[in-house]
């Protein structure tokens, strides 16, 4: 199902959301680190990306993973901020692109950060440190990525704002999803907490379950989502049984 499915959602502004707003506006105005953490399919990513949209300075986005070492971030950071790839020694690549990050102020974001590991993030910390770069460092990650930064001293006293984004809470369903998007906008609120025993709170299955409610209730002709109609959208998404 293609995106159009969700025509008419809005954003879910959950206190998560708004907090990783408001870290990533505070490292930006003090050039400074901040890690935003948690499970996978929580909206971080998109969280982050919203705040990233909202900056007047350059940003840099990038996506790690469990094969790029020291050497390859410094690589993409510095290919992501020029437009040229280059390889060249550790040492040669790290003064590059430390002369550029002392250029302009800008951001920098690193997505699925527990993938560098200790000696990856210990390297962006000392790229982030030296007096002649300036630009502020987020990094994105699962529960992983806090274990690190939080087993080293010099790591976890360098971050300036931490938010741990976790599940939607059920205060929060009740509030936020009948204004999601109109599919659910006069669901009971038992048959929003039915459809949580599936979702479990996080952003990516509510996501995957509009857009299925959406495509079922347009295969039903019908524009009322049932209890049989959800439990029937959570099996399609691969769900276990819910009573019904």
């Amino acid at each position: 199902m293609s995106d159009r499915k969700l025509e008419g959602s809005v954003t879910m502004n959950t206190e998560g959301f708004a907090f990783t707003q408001l870290a990533t506006d505070d490292i930006v105005d003090e050039m400074e680190i901040g890690v935003v953490h948690g499970p996978a399919g929580i909206g971080k990513t998109y969280a982050v990306q919203h705040a990233m949209s909202r900056q007047q300075l350059p940003v840099v986005y990038l996506q790690a993973d469990k094969r790029t070492t020291p050497k390859g971030i410094t690589r993409e950071v510095l290919a992501a901020v020029t437009g040229f790839d280059q390889d060249a020694p550790r040492y040669e690549l790290r003064e590059q692109l430390m002369n550029v990050l002392a250029e302009t102020p800008r951001l920098v974001v690193i997505d699925e950060a527990q993938s560098l590991g200790y000696q990856g993030i210990e390297h962006l910390r000392y790229l982030h440190d030296d007096r002649r770069t300036t630009f502020a460092l987020m990094l994105v990650g699962g529960p992983d990525c806090w274990r690190i930064l939080s087993r080293y001293p010099q790591l976890r006293s360098r971050v300036y704002r931490r938010e741990e984004m976790r599940p939607l809470t059920e205060q929060e369903l009740l509030t936020i999803i009948p204004q999601y998007h109109p599919v659910w906008a006069d669901v009971e609120p038992e048959l929003i907490l039915l459809a949580d025993e599936f979702a479990r709170g996080h952003f990516r299955e509510w996501r995957n379950l509009t857009k299925t409610a959406v495509r079922t209730l347009e295969r039903q002709t019908t524009e009322v989502l049932t209890e049989d109609l959800i439990v029937h959208c959570t099996r399609l998404l691969g769900g276990v049984r819910v009573a019904a």
